[in-house]
């Protein structure tokens, strides 16, 4: 943090951080998110964007996770190289209150998976702690709050202190998006296919004005 208290863009970049993401400690996380769909051209990341001038949903998301050195340099391929995956895509203008994807990103813990205690045992990954952190509400301070853990970090050893992850991908994050919450899962969850359901709401103007303007704009 910095002398106000805020977290600052170092908690990215510092020498603290591993030189090689690669060879850094990883755990698989779902998160929760919204977005106001009218400020974005769709969900789904679509590379070299020419044909609208406003940003897909996960560009701006990847664009944060690499900038909180949380993953690699997205790769063109499915997945981007961090096991990426949406439950459902909405196309441009569509907001969302609870959209969830997961992947893989970045731990301070030394064994987040704990893949240490079972080498030679050959167990199954079973038995994740299902702990969701909240945020209850989609200021930084809001969500720097519900992280309070991260506030403890000199009085705990590092490997017990977990990266805070919403205030860090928050802030590299534009307004129209927020980070909500975040779990552990584990290894085969898909935010996809683990999906129970979904459900949409759609919303349908009956303002004259609003009939009227569009009728001019066409």
């Amino acid at each position: 943090r910095d002398p106000d208290g805020d977290w600052s863009s170092d908690v990215c970049s510092s020498d603290l951080l591993p030189a090689s993401l690669a060879a850094a400690p990883k755990r698989h996380i779902a998160l929760l998110f919204a977005y106001e769909g009218w400020a974005h051209s769709g969900l789904a990341y679509q590379p070299n964007l020419s044909s609208s001038p406003l940003p897909t949903v996960e560009g701006c998301i990847l664009a944060a996770l690499e900038q909180a050195r949380l993953i690699e340099p997205k790769i063109e391929m499915d997945g981007f190289g961090c096991g990426f995956e949406r439950c459902g895509r909405t196309d441009a203008g569509v907001s969302s209150s609870a959209q969830v994807i997961n992947l893989w990103v970045r731990s301070a813990l030394d064994d987040p998976m704990g893949t240490k205690a079972l080498v030679g045992k050959g167990e199954a990954m079973e038995g994740f702690e299902e702990v969701v952190i909240q945020a209850n509400g989609a200021s930084l301070d809001a969500l720097e709050a519900t992280n309070a853990v991260a506030s403890t970090s000199k009085a705990l050893p590092a490997s017990h202190v977990e990266i805070p992850y919403l205030a860090v991908i928050n802030r590299f994050l534009p307004s129209t998006i927020r980070m909500l919450a975040w779990s552990p899962v584990s290894p085969s969850f898909s935010s996809r296919f683990s999906c129970i359901w979904r459900h949409y709401k759609y919303f349908f103007s009956r303002s004259e004005e609003r009939r009227v303007g569009k009728e001019c704009m066409e």
